[in-house]
């Protein structure tokens, strides 16, 4: 069955609306919320521009408690001056009949567009202007065009609703708001080529902590993995014997599943790498892991600017140049079909698709990687002072 929508009630002229256990009351501008701690006892919360009022008192039922807050709040109907981002953003979403998921997804936009505001603001004084430098401000952070869709449509929606509810006060200062044009704006994203990968996992290798990441840094670069694929991998997916990496459990979508012939030089690390359940053990968690690597791709390379899931770029960015993209790099990567010839039409099997991508994509990747492999391995001076210096 599906969730049951929220009744709002009228009591003495107040729309009230359950919330959180409790209840949203809305009336002229002043809006608060009571919670019933106990039988008999209510708790009255109000936030304004001067700070929150908190109080709680007896009473014998809600209506009586709506009087009793009522008149404790005499005199402080809010005003545009009364009116904080936040709370215009709060109370907005308060009426909103949506479910918890978008819910959140709401708040979480509005609270990141506060946060880069910086500084207790209040909705009087936004304008169109700091909507587009706020935009600006995504499309520098390399948003898509999508995600700027989804962060800024909050912002749009509660302007529209606070001039509707308030026209005295607000006009909708995000009418007139254009999506920016990413690809010009937008700086071109970096990336790092196979060799300088392989260039990495062998400065990795002499790092204190180098081993805590090593593998997962050479599943991301050399075969296209993402942070959580890396991080959920467990050895009994992985067939070192015959060069294979299944990835399966939770992933992005069903083209993500797949089992992936990896190249040569990432079966010798892994080879190497500590023993535990996880290939990455020491790090489960996708902040500490990626903060690892992060900063150690400062310490290693200062001036180029690629975070750590930017090391899924190496592949499909080199594959471009070589002429080697197509099909079975995008069944490498796990994306989604781009077409309906590939998404209803072919039909290839299990042993057919691990010969393609092991002789298309393993093998290119293994070509540009030999003398790495010799490095690696230790079996090649020669190797190690034509690439590296003396």
């Amino acid at each position: 069955m599906g969730r049951k929508k929220r009744r709002s009630l009228t009591i003495q002229g107040f729309q009230v609306t359950p919330n959180r256990g409790g209840w949203r009351v809305t009336k002229d501008g002043l809006s608060f919320s009571l919670l019933e701690v106990r039988r008999g006892i209510f708790r009255l919360s109000y936030e304004s521009s001067a700070g929150r009022v908190r109080r709680q008192f007896q009473a014998s039922n809600l209506e009586s408690a709506i009087g009793e807050a009522d008149a404790a709040l005499a005199g402080k109907r809010a005003t545009a001056n009364d009116l904080t981002v936040a709370t215009v953003f709060r109370r907005w979403v308060d009426t909103l009949t949506c479910g918890s998921g978008t819910r959140k997804d709401y708040l979480g936009s509005t609270r990141r567009f506060i946060v880069w505001l910086g500084c207790r603001i209040q909705w009087k004084d936004l304008r169109l202007e700091i909507l587009q430098s706020y935009v600006r401000h995504l499309v520098e952070e390399g948003k898509s065009a999508r995600t700027i869709a989804l962060y800024t449509l909050p912002i749009r929606a509660a302007s529209l609703w606070a001039a509707a509810n308030w026209p005295e006060y607000f006009r909708d200062f995000a009418k007139g708001y254009r999506p920016p044009n990413v690809e010009a704006v937008r700086p071109i994203r970096q990336y790092f080529t196979i060799p300088e990968v392989a260039e990495f996992l062998l400065w990795l290798r002499e790092q204190e902590d180098g081993w805590k990441i090593l593998p997962g840094v050479a599943l991301q670069g050399l075969c296209g993995l993402r942070v959580l694929e890396v991080l959920r991998l467990t050895w009994d997916r992985v067939d070192l014997e015959r060069r294979l990496v299944s990835i399966e459990g939770k992933v992005k979508n069903m083209w993500s599943i797949r089992t992936l012939p990896i190249p040569e030089l990432v079966a010798e690390i892994l080879r190497e790498a500590p023993e535990g359940s996880r290939v990455v053990p020491t790090y489960s968690e996708r902040t500490t892991y990626s903060a690892m690597v992060a900063a150690a791709l400062r310490k290693w390379r200062p001036g180029k600017k690629v975070e750590p899931r930017g090391l899924r770029r190496t592949l499909p960015s080199e594959a471009k140049l070589a002429g080697w993209d197509g099909f079975a790099l995008e069944r490498y990567l796990g994306h989604a079909p781009r077409d309906v010839t590939e998404r209803h039409y072919v039909t290839l099997s299990e042993d057919q698709i691990l010969e393609m991508l092991a002789w298309q994509v393993a093998s290119s990747v293994d070509c540009v990687l030999e003398p790495y492999l010799a490095a690696w391995k230790g079996t090649e001076e020669r190797v190690l002072k034509v690439h590296f210096g003396n």
